[in-house]
């Protein structure tokens, strides 16, 4: 006799599929891992869109530092005082 992988009771074989459309515990299962699959997208994408802007400002900070440089300024580091 089979053993059903989600609540591992053991099920005739004429009844196994039945019992795995209706079993509790693979719907659990199933379900938590569509969640965990859902946030791990969700994480993902935020990740992304943080290093996409993580970037822009870097390079928009980088474009700062090089006009600031041409204009003989300090680079936004103070000159000690004499």
């Amino acid at each position: 006799m089979p053993i059903c992988p989600g609540c591992e009771r053991p099920v005739p074989y004429d009844r196994l599929a039945t019992h795995e459309q209706y079993c509790a515990e693979l719907g659990a299962d199933t379900s938590h891992v569509r969640k965990i699959e859902r946030l791990d997208r969700r994480i993902s994408d935020a990740e992304r869109r943080m290093y996409r802007r993580l970037r822009a400002l870097e390079a928009e900070l980088d474009i700062t530092r090089s006009r600031t440089d041409e204009k003989g300024g300090t680079n936004g580091r103070s000159q000690p005082q004499r």
